[in-house]
């Protein structure tokens, strides 16, 4: 019978395996540009936009605003990339 893994046994290996360090940023996919900026993509999606007061200059927004960025450090495996 196979040993059951839980997504944090999975977390563990992943990161005990690099050595994974997070107050490191990470560096761009081929490695080459330590320290440099590495391409950061965001997105806003505004699902609620009410509640104007134009007296106060005042609105009610809801928002996600998310972040994405590939950290080589995490690829799992050192699969190839696409």
């Amino acid at each position: 019978m196979a040993a059951t893994v839980t997504a944090s046994d999975l977390f563990d290996a992943v990161l005990n395996a690099t050595s994974y360090d997070l107050r490191e940023r990470p560096q761009d996919e081929n490695e080459s540009n330590s320290g440099q900026a590495i391409r950061l993509r965001t997105s806003i999606y505004v699902f609620f936009l009410g509640h104007i007061d134009d007296e106060r200059l005042e609105l009610e927004l809801h928002l996600i605003l998310r972040h994405q960025w590939k950290d080589p450090r995490l690829r799992y495996g050192r699969a190839p990339q696409t």
